[in-house]
């Protein structure tokens, strides 16, 4: 399959400039591209910029649902918070900086790990989806300050309730 390339030139040319536009064509050719100009080459019977228009229509259309990023973010702060256990001389400012993240993420992150277990199961629970998923990490941060596992499940019940009254 040959790329496109867009360019453009004048309608009308001379022999010379003719000549140098047959060169510069050849040459696209012989490298793999196929010279495209909008209204000589595409118009009408193909719009222009159609291979990207079916990249982009396929990208939106024919998505495969995926794992929600909530389960790819717990099993993430479970990790971390099981390697900082497992390693006494590693702060979390030095693991956030080893992972990419500001503290103020990672602190947020790691709150996911002590989630009350009938949340953490829930959550890894969930079935792939398109988009977002139902539980976000925005919407689990109030639960996740809360120290206490009763009053976090109870909220997340709320939560569930509420995204159920909603759709």
């Amino acid at each position: 399959m040959r790329i496109p390339v867009f360019g453009s030139c004048p309608s009308y040319l001379n022999e010379e400039q003719f000549a140098a536009k047959k060169i510069i064509l050849s040459e696209l050719d012989r490298v793999g591209f196929e010279w495209r100009s909008i209204g000589q080459t595409d118009y009408p019977t193909q719009f222009p910029l159609r291979e990207v228009f079916l990249a982009v229509l396929a990208k939106h259309v024919v998505q495969k649902p995926k794992p929600p990023r909530i389960q790819a973010l717990l099993k993430r702060a479970r990790e971390n918070k099981a390697r900082l256990a497992a390693t006494p001389a590693l702060t979390k400012e030095a693991l956030a900086r080893e992972i990419g993240i500001n503290p103020g993420q990672f602190a947020r992150l790691l709150q996911l790990a002590d989630l009350a277990p009938e949340i953490q199961q829930h959550i890894l629970a969930l079935p792939p989806t398109l988009g977002h998923g139902p539980i976000t990490e925005r919407r689990l941060r109030p639960i996740a300050k809360l120290a206490n596992p009763q009053e976090q499940t109870i909220l997340f019940r709320g939560l569930l309730q509420l995204d159920r009254t909603a759709h």
